[in-house]
């Protein structure tokens, strides 16, 4: 039997215990003590999402039952379902554990725990919320010895990785990373600044929330309780002759004119936009606020990204596409009639997928592009600009992983807008 289905009889077990059982009350829960099984089948819980790769364990409690899901590899899994009754005292652990009220679910909370796993600490990101006939609980795992990545290894091609490191280590200018939500832009702008030499350069960082301690870096951490914001985190940042800033997340009018105009000013910014592509990057921060001409003059670069599950390793193997695979690549001239598919096997959990890497498109400004931005042209122009500058597009990029057996039509359907 593997230790996930041991740990998964146990759990069981300590269910049925508690099921059973009349002493315990609900004041037990304050109890640390490991023989508490409401204690133990939290601690299997979590045990259960780390050694599975889980990002993010969610319970929704409502009136009947309280239902649990996994996030692997970027899809939600189901875990299992508790009974309402149980489900109310695993929600209350978590909350104990992470120095959240217990009494009060009509308001949303944030906390943070720690835990152990195999030697391993895990910094876990807690936040609840109130919904229709009951509560819901997010919990965002990380590994605390868990190594930054370098731009060598989140998927770039060798060209695009150059390119990146020329803008990174340029004196001033503004680089955007876009995307989605969890599309992996905090880890790219994390490796981008493993590039810079913290000795050499005063890096400070304003995040929300810190996700990283990096030795070297001066990090401040939004608090919106002290009416500490991006705003004003940055502000802050200009005041302590940095030379390189990392903004989160430009998120409204006036941190976007102060980012502007901070790589206006001599220094070297990175952030993050929420953006279809590379060229809505740069629109979007002049539709938020910042001057046309500081945007024109001071950006130097955007990256665009998505998240594919990669193909296992060690199942997958070249099989023949399928009619709606094929129908999709006819649609863009392409042609190709296999692709390399993970069968499925007890490492991958069955899935055929193992991992995720990015999927990039990366736009340096050149001449033509800021004088096209400066003269106010639109998003058609600027694009059809950016592909005869030679942009290598998401959508080529993606193909271009297929073909290489690093993932699937499939993933890069539901991941990339198609051209």
């Amino acid at each position: 039997m593997t230790t996930e289905a041991t740990l998964l009889s146990e759990l069981l077990a300590l269910e049925a215990s508690v099921a059973q059982s009349n002493g315990h009350k609900a004041g037990r829960i304050n109890d640390t003590s490991s023989s508490d099984p409401v204690v133990r089948i939290v601690d299997e819980l979590l045990l259960l999402a780390a050694r599975n790769r889980a990002s993010d364990v969610h319970f929704e409690l409502n009136e009947s039952l309280c239902q649990m899901q996994y996030r692997i590899d970027g899809e939600l899994v189901f875990g299992r379902t508790f009974d309402v009754q149980l489900g109310a005292r695993l929600l209350r652990r978590i909350k104990i554990m992470s120095d959240i009220p217990t009494t009060d679910a009509r308001h949303p909370y944030e906390g943070q725990l720690h835990f152990k796993v195999d030697g391993n600490e895990l910094d876990i990101r807690v936040a609840t919320a109130p919904v229709k006939r009951g509560e819901s609980c997010a919990l965002r795992l990380s590994a605390r010895s868990e190594s930054l990545q370098n731009i060598d290894s989140i998927g770039m091609s060798p060209e695009m990785v150059e390119k990146l490191r020329t803008l990174v280590n340029a004196p001033f200018g503004m680089v955007q990373v876009v995307g989605p939500t969890g599309a992996g832009k905090t880890t790219t702008m994390y490796a981008a600044l493993g590039e810079i030499n913290a000795d050499e350069r005063r890096v400070l960082t304003i995040e929300d929330p810190v996700e990283r301690v990096v030795p070297g870096f001066t990090q401040m951490e939004v608090d919106d309780a002290a009416n500490f914001g991006f705003e004003e985190g940055l502000r802050t940042a200009l005041r302590q002759d940095p030379d390189v800033i990392m903004v989160g997340e430009i998120r409204d009018g006036i941190t976007a004119q102060v980012a502007a105009n901070a790589a206006f000013s001599g220094h070297f910014v990175i952030t993050t936009l929420h953006a279809t592509d590379t060229v809505a990057g740069a629109l979007r921060l002049i539709s938020l606020g910042a001057e046309r001409f500081v945007v024109a003059t001071s950006l130097t670069g955007v990256v665009s990204q998505r998240l594919v599950r990669k193909s296992c390793e060690h199942c997958k193997a070249e099989v023949p596409l399928n009619d709606v695979d094929k129908w999709y690549l006819s649609q863009k001239g392409i042609e190709l009639s296999t692709e390399w598919r993970g069968r499925g096997c007890e490492r991958c959990s069955s899935t055929g997928y193992y991992g995720r890497t990015g999927i990039y498109e990366l736009l340096v400004l050149d001449q033509r592009l800021r004088s096209l931005l400066f003269q106010s042209a639109d998003y058609a122009t600027l694009r059809a600009a950016a592909i005869e500058s030679g942009l290598s597009t998401l959508d080529s990029e993606a193909i271009g992983a297929v073909r290489r057996g690093i993932t699937t039509i499939a993933e890069i359907r539901k991941a990339v807008n198609s051209e």
